[in-house]
């Protein structure tokens, strides 16, 4: 429930990043509901439906821009730009006119909905870019390691003062470590 309501936290903000956690629950949870107000207004009968599809309408509409913001920033987590809301959107408002004229759906339109939902799985299940990214912080707040850079090491050595009859440690090994060891 934390995270449905982290997504209606941020209602307006297309910036940043959501983890999946966040945007699976909030599908969960949407989805939930609309079955909900589905099976009430096929219980109570064709008096109900038409309610039951008026409060799916307004529901879908409540739902409209803190879903878009949502999937906006799980794309943004996957390192990919917003702009990839718009196939789902088209695709959307193909399955919906499908559904609105009355006719059978065709392949086309079974093609499209699987393709939304690959797109739902990919938001709701695959990873984001570990560390920061161009749209922002890690939203799990991990870092991810800094890639080493090659550097020459110095060749300069520090003279340390020793105890006396101490000697210093050879900066390189020797050829025979145990000549004139008389062990």
């Amino acid at each position: 429930m934390k995270y449905y309501l982290m997504a209606w936290n941020k209602f307006f903000q297309f910036t940043g990043r959501s983890r999946r956690s966040e945007y699976f629950w909030f599908v969960v949870i949407n989805l939930v509901i609309i079955i909900g107000i589905a099976l009430i207004s096929v219980v109570f009968g064709p008096a109900a439906y038409e309610v039951g599809l008026g409060l799916l309408g307004l529901y879908s509409i409540l739902i409209l821009f803190p879903s878009l913001s949502l999937m906006a920033r799980r794309f943004h987590d996957m390192n990919l730009s917003a702009w990839f809301i718009l196939p789902f959107l088209l695709i959307s408002a193909f399955i919906q006119a499908q559904v609105n004229s009355g006719l059978e759906p065709g392949t086309l339109t079974r093609a499209a909905a699987i393709v939304q939902l690959l797109i739902q799985i990919t938001l709701c299940f695959f990873a984001g870019t570990p560390g920061p990214n161009k749209y922002g912080p890690d939203p799990k707040g991990i870092t991810a390691p800094m890639p080493q850079t090659k550097q020459k090491q110095r060749e300069e050595t520090v003279e340390v003062a020793l105890p006396e009859g101490k000697e210093p440690t050879p900066t390189k090994i020797p050829d025979d470590p145990f000549k004139g060891y008389d062990g």
